[in-house]
């Protein structure tokens, strides 16, 4: 008996590139999963906002959901004297609005806007502050969770692709993460690509962290806008490598650097 064998040009790993091409997910399928990953978060600090506004006087909630609703009412500028807000000198209050966000019914957000809306011309200059009100309308220093969001985010991708290799939204994608050796990542190749692929996203983060040493965009502009420039950059750097070298099922620097690939299939 004879048999044919068949070889393309070889990759890494001694694998062909039509076998690369077969195994390694596509653009569309990761990017999908990853926004599916991101609204289950969301989800989740929205659903806990809801539960925690009313239970702890509107100290604990959230700003954002997926979906729901905002109402305003304008009222008198007299209510910035009753409610004691405290407002900058050189700012003049032209406009007020008490908005409440909810969802289903269910309350989640109450915060006093307060513009400044000035016309030079056929240009409109707007200036507002917000700030957050109790659930009895009163002015309030709450903890919003959406603070927390990248965090929680982070926990979860890290965890459940370390032992299962996989999220949410790569499991309905039929995605998985795995080693290029073979069999699933280690913790070590987890955290590293996932410090490359959302590099941008905690170096923004680590502004939070330098404001609680008293170093803030009104103390230090120029190195605010130097870590936003650079975030920006490294933003398009990496966006403009994953979707080139997806495309192409290479490895995107965050699995090169890692020595990972995401593959279909279970």
């Amino acid at each position: 008996m004879t048999s044919i064998a068949i070889f393309g040009p070889k990759l890494g790993g001694g694998q062909s590139v039509s076998d690369e091409m077969s195994v390694r997910a596509g653009l569309w399928p990761r990017a999908i999963a990853l926004f599916i990953d991101g609204c289950l978060i969301t989800f989740v600090l929205g659903f806990l906002g809801l539960l925690l506004f009313v239970p702890t006087g509107g100290r604990i909630r959230v700003a954002d959901t997926l979906v729901g609703s905002r109402t305003c009412t304008t009222p008198n500028l007299q209510v910035l004297q009753d409610l004691n807000i405290p407002v900058p000198p050189n700012f003049q209050v032209t406009h007020l609005a008490r908005c409440t966000k909810s969802l289903l019914g269910y309350v989640h957000d109450r915060v006093l806007i307060v513009a400044e809306i000035t016309r030079s011309g056929a240009t409109t200059i707007t200036r507002e502050l917000t700030f957050p009100l109790d659930a009895e309308g009163l002015p309030t220093r709450p903890f919003y969770l959406d603070s927390l969001w990248f965090l929680v985010f982070a926990a979860y991708v890290l965890l459940l692709e370390w032992r299962t290799g996989r999220t949410l939204g790569k499991d309905l994608m039929d995605m998985r993460v795995q080693s290029l050796a073979g069999g699933p990542p280690t913790l070590v190749q987890v955290v590293k690509r996932f410090i490359v692929r959302f590099f941008p996203a905690i170096l923004l983060g680590s502004l939070s962290l330098i404001s609680i040493a008293g170093v803030t965009a009104t103390t230090a502009p120029a190195f605010f806008w130097f870590v936003w420039l650079v975030s920006l950059l490294s933003f398009m750097a990496v966006l403009v490598n994953f979707i080139v070298e997806v495309r192409r099922r290479a490895l995107p620097w965050h699995d090169r650097f890692a020595g990972t690939e995401v593959s279909l299939g279970r």
